[in-house]
């Protein structure tokens, strides 16, 4: 590796990802600290040859993984932390160190399968009324008419958001995502509720619409991709002459979950908001529901089809390009562990096995 430049970040990088504290590596590897660190910094620039392979086995990487330019860092100020107030900080740099490793993924694959378009509008919307109004609108721009959304994760892709099914050791984050050359969003599947990551997904969308080059994570941007979330996933007269048409029940309340695809606790704040239930019934719903264990875990979760285009791109570019998993990882210079834990795709086999796959047309 001599000929080529050592680059720290990548080192930085590999090592937020696994968790991987500086004083742990060097204590791993047989380096010290301050050597160590150094190297990731820039301030040295050429490790020996032994010690660039102990790090790449270190940190599940090959040893020409720290050699290659990095294009597009995942910057703080970029992501959106779905319940950001509550993340620590080391959670959240792994967080970005794991966009920033699917961005190389997924740059890899544009050099051979085109990305749908880029189609989330960008609306100022603070107030409640204007956020029902850049909701309804994205509804009437992407052709979904006003009823329940039977796939929210479909509809983000085939407007340019590419999912990722995939956010391992964080447990502190539900979702994050990131608008810019490739614009993500990661799901925490870890989370068995799939109402929550449904909304989670349109809670990220609420923040491409309305929050495009400001910064998020404060209450009031988290409330306001909340509320987004709401109005979008249930259109206001269409659920609220739904939720009228009997008169209130667990039942109704439920069966109006299995329909809509959202949860009883966001049907029953939906409904509050809109003035479908008065304060005292509203504050008994919240009580029933903590009594009952519904807060953490409800009954009668929607099914939920994961992500679609990260695998039915990998599948094209092995198709046609013989792109395989292994093959991408020698392009990435990951291992086949590595590139799972980044991508959630096997690399066992030279074709992964996907369900319902949907071609990305060239």
């Amino acid at each position: 590796m001599s000929d080529r430049e050592f680059v720290g970040a990548r080192l930085q990088l590999a090592r937020s990802f696994n968790q991987v504290t500086l004083t742990k590596l060097a204590e791993t590897v047989s380096v010290s600290f301050g050597l160590l660190g150094h190297y990731e910094n820039g301030l040295r620039k050429q490790p020996a040859d032994d010690l660039v392979a102990a790090l790449a086995r270190a940190l599940k990487v090959e040893p020409r993984f720290f050699f290659e330019p990095l294009p597009d860092v995942w910057q703080e100020a970029e992501c959106s932390f779905r319940r950001r107030a509550a993340t620590p900080e080391g959670v959240k740099k792994r967080a970005r160190a794991h966009g920033t490793l699917i961005g190389l993924v997924v740059r890899e694959l544009a050099n051979h399968v085109r990305f749908p378009e880029y189609r989330i509008p960008s609306i100022e919307a603070r107030s409640l009324d204007e956020i029902e109004q850049a909701a309804e609108t994205c509804r009437l721009n992407w052709e979904l008419g006003f009823g329940p959304i039977p796939h929210v994760g479909r509809v983000a892709e085939r407007n340019g958001v590419i999912l990722v099914q995939r956010l391992r050791h964080a447990d502190k984050i539900d979702a994050f995502s990131r608008r810019g050359p490739f614009s993500v969003v990661v799901l925490n599947t870890a989370r068995t509720s799939t109402s929550r990551w449904i909304f989670d997904i349109a809670h990220e969308l609420g923040h491409f619409v309305l929050h495009d080059g400001l910064a998020t994570g404060s209450k009031e941007t988290e409330e306001q991709a909340n509320y987004f979330a709401a109005a979008f996933l249930l259109s206001p007269k269409a659920f609220a002459r739904e939720f009228r048409s009997r008169q209130f029940s667990w039942t109704l309340v439920f069966d109006l979950k299995r329909r809509w695809f959202v949860s009883a606790s966001a049907i029953i704040r939906r409904a509050y908001n809109l003035g479908l239930l008065d304060p005292i019934l509203y504050r008994r719903c919240y009580q029933h529901m903590s009594v009952q264990g519904w807060l953490k875990s409800e009954p009668y979760e929607p099914e939920f089809a994961g992500p679609e285009w990260l695998p039915s791109a990998f599948q094209l570019a092995a198709k046609r390009f013989n792109l395989t998993a292994a093959a991408l990882c020698d392009r990435l210079y990951l291992t086949p562990e590595m590139f799972s834990d980044v991508t959630g795709l096997p690399v066992a086999t030279d074709r992964p096995a996907i369900t319902k796959p949907r071609i990305v047309k060239r």
